[in-house]
């Protein structure tokens, strides 16, 4: 497990947010989901919004290691998170590769039969559809994507 960098500075409501740059590689992924996933269930987060974290983070992370790098060289990605009201968790997601804004993404026909629908697309479409807000900005030749989730009425 190589953590580059990990803050333990406390926000207003006492939980530690955390920042991971690791290598964008798969053997990464379970590090990456385990510490988001560790600081929404601290907030309360329960098992169903879990799962929809975990599925977005993955989807996010596997898209960068498979196509922000344009298989030159293993980049870096950077994965922030902190609490920002008592029931809000946000993520910050940046990695250095070629520019990509998954909000612009089109989103695929799910009113087509699936033999009718072209490949891909289905995994930024659950992104999109799973989160309460997303954002993206190019900065510093950074690919910056910020979510926000909140805890759902009943967790």
């Amino acid at each position: 497990m190589k953590i580059k960098e990990q803050s333990k500075e406390n926000n207003s409501i006492s939980l530690a947010p955390f920042k991971l740059k690791l290598d964008a590689d798969l053997k990464n992924l379970p590090i990456f989901l385990k510490e988001a996933t560790k600081l929404a269930k601290s907030i309360g987060f329960e098992k169903h919004s879990l799962m929809h974290i975990e599925l977005v983070l993955e989807e996010i992370i596997v898209n960068i290691i498979s196509y922000a790098y344009d298989n030159k060289k293993i980049g870096k990605i950077i994965l922030e998170g902190s609490v920002t009201t008592p029931k809000t968790l946000q993520l910050i997601i940046k990695d250095f590769g070629v520019p990509f804004n998954l909000i612009n993404a089109k989103d695929p026909d799910i009113e087509l039969p699936i033999e009718e629908r072209e490949a891909g697309g289905l995994g930024i479409f659950l992104v999109k559809h799973l989160v309460n807000d997303i954002k993206y900005e190019r900065k510093d030749n950074k690919n910056i994507l910020t979510l926000i989730k909140h805890i759902e009425s009943g967790e």
